[in-house]
């Protein structure tokens, strides 16, 4: 009797130290459900109280960013929001979405010219105008634009695959690059690259920017115009 005694007891003794050296169970990973429990009912609608934060304005348009950092709500969901004014024969100028996709939907446009061009850069541009209601694409990492060929202000949204999509406009992106391979690439002077790199416009919006639209409605064009030199 005593062996079987010391038997059950040396196994009792080996289970508890097996169940003392187990890590405990990793807690359950959180479900979308529970994810989404978790967000109070008033986070599911963004309303722009306070557009300080998140309103950008220049001559010739403005924009309102609904995107992660100004709705935590969106995080997980792949999807952002931006709506934009577009005045009167203005231009969103040519710029990227590194990270996302574009889905414009035109809300108020008599006139809006949309474009890209592809990847190589050597295809035809692919340019529309559109009229209010209709529904344009831009496909992630192309180079893209907005021009409002109207008398009268446009207005839309674009809707992005990823709750942070980024935005980098051409200009602003080849200005930050190393001066010598820039200015190789453009082809310029010295004295041109200098022109260019002290007059190229890098606000968000350029107002009255189609000189052919401008005498349409009556407006004086602010197109940036760079008298370069004619020499080398």
């Amino acid at each position: 009797m005593a062996r079987v005694e010391q038997i059950v007891l040396t196994v009792a003794l080996g289970l508890a130290v097996v169940c003392a050296a187990a890590p405990a169970p990793a807690p359950a990973a959180a479900t979308a459900e529970s994810t989404l429990a978790s967000i109070p009912s008033s986070q599911f609608v963004y309303h722009p109280t306070t557009p300080a934060l998140n309103t950008a304005v220049s001559g010739g348009g403005s924009s309102s960013q609904r995107l992660l950092a100004q709705w935590p709500a969106l995080k997980g969901t792949g999807i952002s929001q931006t709506a934009f004014n577009l005045n009167p024969c203005s231009l969103r100028p040519p710029h990227t979405h590194p990270y996302a996709s574009g889905l414009l939907y035109a809300t108020s446009a008599n006139n809006l010219q949309v474009g890209f061009v592809m990847a190589d850069g050597t295809s035809e541009p692919v340019v529309n105008n559109i009229t209010t209601g209709a529904s344009a694409l831009f496909p992630q990492g192309l180079i893209h634009y907005q021009l409002n060929l109207d008398c009268q202000p446009a207005s839309y949204t674009i809707s992005y695959s990823s709750e942070e999509p980024e935005t980098q406009t051409v200009v602003n992106g080849l200005l930050g690059l190393p001066r010598p391979a820039l200015q190789a690439a453009l082809g310029f002077s010295s004295g041109d690259f200098d022109l260019w790199q002290a007059q190229a416009p890098t606000s968000k919006f350029i107002q009255v920017a189609d000189a052919d639209c401008a005498a349409r409605c009556g407006l004086s064009s602010n197109a940036t115009v760079i008298s370069f030199s004619t020499h080398n």
